[in-house]
C-alpha cells in the first residue's frame, strides 16, 4: 500500500521534524506513519494531505 502521507510530505519538501513542528504532531507519530507501523484515521489523513498540498503551493 502506498504511503500517501510520506509521499505528500516529501513532495512538499518537509522533513519529518519540519512536519512535526508545522502541524504540531509528535515526531514519533510521523516516524510510525512513515515506516508503516501505524496510520492515522482516514479523516485525519485526508486533512493532512490537504494541508500538505497547500505547503507545496
Amino acid at each position: 500500500m502506498e504511503n500517501r502521507i510520506k509521499s505528500a510530505r516529501i513532495a512538499a519538501g518537509l522533513t519529518q521534524s519540519e512536519m512535526s513542528k508545522r502541524f504540531e504532531i509528535p515526531l514519533d507519530t510521523i516516524k510510525k506513519w512513515d515506516s508503516g507501523a501505524c496510520k492515522p484515521p482516514e479523516w485525519a489523513a485526508t486533512l493532512l494531505l490537504e494541508k500538505l498540498q497547500e505547503v507545496k503551493k
